[in-house]
Formats: structure tokens, C-alpha cells, sequence
């Protein structure tokens, strides 16, 4: 088994990922997020998109569950695996019963 640390993981995930058909995708649907700096609600660019999915990945590597979530993306640590979703949609109709 070849072990990669955290940062070697979400390196190779930020290569590999499809940033270009995310953007587009949240282009599509008008899907905007705040800008911090500046408050405006705008679509934002891949740089802006990368950076984000890289904060999902280390706040999952840091969470005591080891998921996170945040603009879309949620990422899941397991065995020390990280793996990266970028979800349109997402439904659980039972979570209530669940606990």
C-alpha cells in the first residue's frame, strides 16, 4: 500500500480534478458564492474554486468525523484517503429518523 501524506493527497486531487466543468457547470446555473472582499455575489473563477475545495479537504483531515462540506464540495477522509465531490444535489428524506 503506498501512503501519501495530506498535502502530497490534495495536491494530486487539485491536479486531477476538472476545475474547467465546475466553473462552467456554476456558470450554468448561476450558482454564485460571496466574494469576501468585496461582498458581491458572483460566480467564481477556478483559482477562486480550487482554493475552496482545498479548504473541504484539510477542514475533513481536521475534523474529528473527518467530512466537510463548504460551497459545494464535500470531502471525506477514510484510512487516510482523502477523496473530493463537488455535488449539484443531494437528498436524504430520512435523515430525521436517523438521530
Amino acid at each position: 500500500m503506498i501512503t501519501k501524506s495530506k498535502n502530497e493527497q490534495i495536491k494530486m486531487i487539485l491536479d486531477d480534478i476538472d476545475l474547467d466543468t465546475i466553473q462552467k457547470t456554476m456558470s450554468h446555473l448561476n450558482w454564485t458564492w460571496k466574494d469576501s472582499n468585496t461582498g458581491e455575489r458572483r460566480v467564481p473563477n477556478t483559482k477562486e474554486i480550487s482554493m475552496v475545495a482545498k479548504d473541504c479537504m484539510e477542514r475533513a483531515w481536521n475534523s474529528e468525523d473527518k467530512i466537510a462540506s463548504i460551497g459545494g464540495f464535500e470531502a471525506i477522509v477514510e484510512n487516510g484517503v482523502i477523496e473530493v465531490r463537488f455535488i449539484i444535489a443531494k437528498s436524504n428524506p430520512l435523515s430525521n429518523l436517523l438521530g
